[in-house]
């Protein structure tokens, strides 16, 4: 499946869906559960392609909807198909994918809950964390640790290949969290700076902490792992990518994600902040670059966010070593100095006229439009 028809199925919101299935629900407001016949208490719901039934303590993606609804994994699938308008594929090979895919993310589950990092963590790892000035606050929720020779104590070879975990050992592991639970995950060795995403062909990679793009009225968009979790250090709700560049199977959810909170966040801010890098070898700031490339697409689709858009003359900028050295009033600073996308291209004649032929020879036609309009 591909993934342009696999969002489609998947990505849906609640609401277009129970719609399908013949409930008047709208977004924001309290109903009763639909797939519960002793809900009577308005404590269910709906946010996009999230739903939460408070009563029953539950909640989940569009996906996890149907499965309540139907109560079996193939017609919950061939459900979502005929909502979206797309033939389902055949029941023998979608269902062996939709159990291999809960295999994996199960065993997600049993791996953050055995090696959540905490009292069974080596001390040299939790010396590690505190001295990046990671508190448990953050790694409860976020990180887990490995220990040598553990994994198989709680995974099947199966399991293990199926979520990506093989020669994880010994590494700190990131979660990404959808709905509250984990879905998919990236580890990192202590002392080095790059980190390894799972290797897996079941697992979707969704946007680092997407519930909060969701639920949050402010979200900062940051750049590495330590950068976004200090910023949740320092009451910050943050996403992003865990590098700098926003990846393109995911441009299409943060489009409607943004455009989602507008609606039905009123007074909402999204924040994109970066690095200020230093120019690498071949002269180019990757930090800096990233940022003016999602600030200009999100501005030319009509998006009108914050960009905390540094001066390269000055020196380097990173979240996670303000932080450490106890500056956290600069970040504050920077990130309440964040300017609208508007202002800073419709007034900026010379950055439209940089930007015009890197998004034509990238094939983003749009923005180029947007930038020439300026020009």
């Amino acid at each position: 499946m591909n993934e342009a028809l696999h969002d489609r199925i998947f990505d849906q919101n609640c609401t277009d869906y129970l719609e399908h299935l013949g409930f008047e629900i709208e977004d924001d407001i309290g109903h009763n559960a639909p797939y519960r016949e002793d809900s009577d208490s308005e404590s269910f719901y709906t946010a996009g392609p999230q739903f939460f039934d408070h009563a029953a303590d539950i909640g989940g993606n569009v996906w996890e909807l149907a499965v309540l609804m139907n109560e079996d994994r193939w017609k919950a699938y061939r459900s979502l198909c005929e909502a979206a308008g797309v033939s389902p594929e055949s029941q023998s090979r979608q269902s062996a994918l939709l159990d291999r895919r809960h295999i994996a993310e199960e065993a997600l589950g049993k791996v953050r809950k055995a090696f959540a990092v905490g009292e069974n963590t080596p001390p040299d790892i939790i010396e590690y964390l505190k001295s990046r000035k990671i508190t448990e606050k953050t790694w409860k929720k976020y990180l887990a640790y490995i220990p040598k020779g553990k994994l198989q104590t709680i995974l099947s070879p199966d399991e293990i290949a199926l979520s990506g975990l093989e020669y994880r050992e010994e590494q700190i592991a990131l979660w990404y969290l959808r709905n509250g639970k984990p879905v998919y995950c990236c580890t990192r060795k202590i002392g080095e700076k790059g980190f390894l995403k799972a290797k897996t062909e079941i697992l979707q990679h969704p946007i680092w902490n997407i519930d909060a793009l969701y639920s949050e009225k402010q979200v900062v968009w940051g750049e590495g792992l330590f950068d976004c979790l200090s910023l949740v250090e320092l009451g910050y709700a943050a996403a992003g990518e865990i590098t700098c560049n926003l990846i393109q199977a995911h441009k299409t959810e943060l489009l409607r994600v943004l455009r989602w909170r507008q609606k039905h966040l009123p007074g909402s801010e999204f924040i994109i902040c970066l690095d200020n890098d230093e120019p690498d070898s071949s002269g180019k700031r990757r930090g800096n670059e990233a940022a003016e490339k999602i600030a200009a697409w999100l501005w030319a689709e009509g998006i009108d966010e914050k960009w905390v858009k540094h001066d390269p003359a000055a020196q380097k900028i990173d979240i996670n070593d303000l932080h450490e050295q106890g500056k956290e009033a600069d970040i504050h600073r920077m990130l309440q100095a964040a300017k609208p996308f508007s202002e800073i291209f419709e007034s900026d004649i010379e950055q439209c006229r940089k930007n015009f032929m890197p998004c034509m020879a990238e094939g983003d036609l749009h923005t180029a439009k947007k930038m020439l309009e300026v020009v």
